[in-house]
């Protein structure tokens, strides 16, 4: 359950990050940080697992954010997905796209695991 709640509150965190890099004025290293230190916090959070606790808070994120800019259209979007058949390849696309975010995203994941435990040890 801890696990879960960590990342589910993290994805919401990298679903900001992704409307961050995606407005008109879009800054990247803000981005950066929120979704690293938000998958520093899943992975804090869950206790163990935190390198999978860190990339399942991204992949989730980034379906919340493919799920917002479908319901929003191009307001929010300008290459936002139009019909469901969209939204899939949509979300396979930015799946794909965030494989190096993935890769910082376990090893912050699993950073926050480590020092969640070093915390605990040294109390």
């Amino acid at each position: 359950m801890r696990f879960a709640l960590a990342v589910l509150a993290a994805a919401c965190a990298q679903a900001y990050a992704f409307t961050i890099l995606t407005s008109p004025r879009g800054i990247s290293g803000g981005a950066l940080v929120v979704m690293m230190l938000a998958a520093f916090g899943a992975g804090f959070f869950a206790a163990r697992r935190g390198a999978v606790a860190g990339v399942a808070s991204l992949y989730a994120g980034a379906l919340i954010y493919a799920g917002i800019a479908y319901l929003t259209g191009p307001t929010l979007v300008d290459d936002a997905p139009r019909t469901p058949l969209d939204l899939v390849g949509w979300a396979i696309r930015l799946a794909v796209a965030i494989v190096p975010y993935g890769i910082g995203a376990a090893i912050t994941g699993w950073a926050g695991s480590a020092a969640r435990g070093r915390l605990l040890a040294w109390r």
